[in-house]
């Protein structure tokens, strides 16, 4: 289990060039992120994450093309099995996005050893958002509130699981639970120790996305990763 000096980090996207002693830039092409200050006239930084058609695609579990601008954590930081842990971060869906009903994942957590679908993710698609955990072979599907474009929104992930898959999760939208499991997470012959990632997975579609991330936060209690 790792010592709270271990889990905690955050990182506000103030700097010029994101921090590579954390996040590893191998899934997001040069050109594809920026840390910006202002947001449709809403204050503090934030960084814009952007991806075109084309981009690092790849053939997904279900047989269709993907692409991807994400970043991810390095392997020298992930946390190992059995740590309790709080992620969060701000997420802002500019009014003119375009909204289908099309696959798009903007943060998941992914076992290391894992070429198949994450273990947790959070997804938007069709305008709504859902929390996503794998059970072995089955997918159990967490509906959020509604979220409006234009508006930034506040997204807190809580997980345990120990090195026998069992363990537990939930989720929160602007400070409100919506989604709590208790049982086996993941895929049981991976391991269970899992990256995270933050930015645009999506099915290809032929347009562009961009969505603004802010307020990032690791932490081993719900208080370090709330916004004061």
């Amino acid at each position: 289990m790792a010592d709270t000096k271990d889990i905690e980090y955050s990182d506000d996207f103030v700097s010029t060039k994101l921090d590579a002693s954390f996040w590893n830039l191998r899934r997001i092409r040069e050109g594809r992120f920026e840390m910006v200050h202002d947001v449709d006239g809403t204050e503090g930084p934030a960084l814009r994450i952007t991806v075109h058609q084309g981009d690092l695609p790849e053939i997904g579990g279900d047989g269709n093309g993907t692409e991807r601008s994400e970043l991810s954590e390095r392997k020298e930081v992930i946390l190992p099995a059995g740590t309790d842990v709080w992620y969060a971060f701000s997420l802002y869906i500019p009014k003119d996005f375009v909204v289908i009903n099309n696959r798009l994942l903007f943060a998941s957590w992914k076992q290391v050893s894992s070429n198949r679908r994450p273990a947790l993710a959070l997804r938007y698609k069709n305008g709504k958002v859902t929390f996503i955990i794998q059970s072995k072979e089955e997918r159990l599907a967490f509906k959020a509130p509604p979220i409006e474009l234009g508006k930034w929104h506040r997204f807190m992930v809580h997980y345990k699981i120990d090195t026998d898959h069992q363990g537990h999760v939930e989720a929160f939208l602007n400070g409100t639970s919506f989604a709590f499991f208790e049982g086996y997470i993941g895929h049981p012959d991976d391991v269970v120790e899992a990256y995270f990632k933050l930015g645009i997975y999506r099915d290809t579609v032929p347009h562009t996305d961009t969505l603004y991330f802010a307020h990032f936060r690791r932490g081993a209690s719900r208080a370090f990763c709330e916004l004061t």
